[in-house]
């Protein structure tokens, strides 16, 4: 608390639901399950699709992903990563895009690095200076 790293209790809010759930149990919701087998089974299709088909264009991951809100956030950044694999690939090939690769995990690692040293430097001078999402 006095480098303020710490502003709520660490997973209060989690165990306060799970508390909840345990003292106040609800009865089994059949659509929600019927629902989330589907999703499932969607979800499975894809990625067995994918793997077996190059030319297969859905994603799991992006069905996944396309019902949350973090997509607002997080669709141009997706959009400008499919325009850069379009091109490379349609440029460069299979060998290129195998090369490119290390290149785009390194801006990922790079992202988090300099989020993590100005976190910490933010918490040694004692004031915010870095907003990671």
């Amino acid at each position: 608390y006095h480098y303020r790293v710490l502003t709520f209790h660490p997973g209060g809010p989690v165990y306060t639901r799970l508390q909840h759930w345990l003292i106040y149990p609800k009865e089994i919701d059949f659509n929600s399950l019927v629902f989330m087998g589907v999703g499932f089974g969607v979800g499975l299709w894809f990625l067995i699709m994918r793997r077996l088909f190059i030319w297969w264009p859905f994603h799991s991951a992006g069905y996944v992903i396309g019902g949350t809100w973090s997509l607002n956030l997080l669709w141009f950044s997706i959009f400008i990563s499919w325009v850069a694999k379009l091109l490379i690939l349609r440029f460069g090939g299979h060998k290129l895009h195998r090369q490119a690769g290390a290149f785009f995990i390194g801006l990922v690692l790079g992202e988090f690095v300099a989020a993590s040293f100005w976190g910490v430097v933010g918490m040694m001078l004692g004031q915010s200076t870095y907003g990671f999402i």
